[in-house]
């Protein structure tokens, strides 16, 4: 190794230099790698985030015809209470509740005794909602008459509402839902 001519001459002996094109080059795929691994890091984060996002937007369309059958079930109750029959329409529910929104279709089934029972649904218009079917009885309590109803959800979505909840075989206070849906708690 050679020593310095001058002691305080501490550089390095002269090596070439780059060009600038080089240097440009070097920039350009060092950003590059970056916004290739930002981009894969995105995909990762969108493909754990999204599922979740779809869910929470499904419940939330769903909780519309939640609370509209729901609330449709309660007033058939004191409809019949009042009235000798059950309602056959939306409109003689005085509810507000169109019988057609952005994602469900809302109907009254008419039944052959409408002073018995009613039926009603709300069924998606898209796929990946589930369905609802409630049904409203009138019953004896005694002497007294009274009336038991009950909103069966789908298991899983579906474009077809649930077959109609039933009486229960014995004194029991809820409705019973067919195979593929549940209860619906109050």
């Amino acid at each position: 190794m050679t020593q310095p001519s001058n002691p305080n001459d501490f550089s390095q002996p002269s090596q070439p230099n780059p060009s600038k094109s080089s240097n440009i080059l070097i920039w350009v795929f060092g950003c590059l790698g970056c916004g290739f691994f930002g981009i894969i890091i995105v995909g990762i984060l969108a493909a754990i985030v999204l599922p979740t996002f779809l869910s929470q937007a499904g419940k939330a369309k769903q909780s519309e015809a939640k609370a509209y059958i729901e609330s449709m079930t309660r007033a058939q109750q004191a409809y019949r209470l009042e009235k000798p029959k059950f309602a056959n329409t939306l409109k003689d529910l005085d509810l507000g509740i169109l019988p057609e929104t952005k994602n469900y279709r809302y109907w009254i089934v008419p039944q052959s005794d409408p002073s018995k029972s009613v039926i009603m649904t709300a069924q998606p218009k898209v796929s990946g909602l589930k369905s609802y079917t409630s049904a409203v009885f009138m019953i004896k309590k005694g002497t007294e008459d009274a009336t038991i109803g009950g909103v069966c959800e789908s298991n899983r979505p579906s474009v077809i509402p649930p077959e109609p909840p039933t009486l229960p075989k014995t004194n029991a206070t809820e409705v019973e839902c067919p195979p593929g849906s549940r209860l619906l708690i109050r």
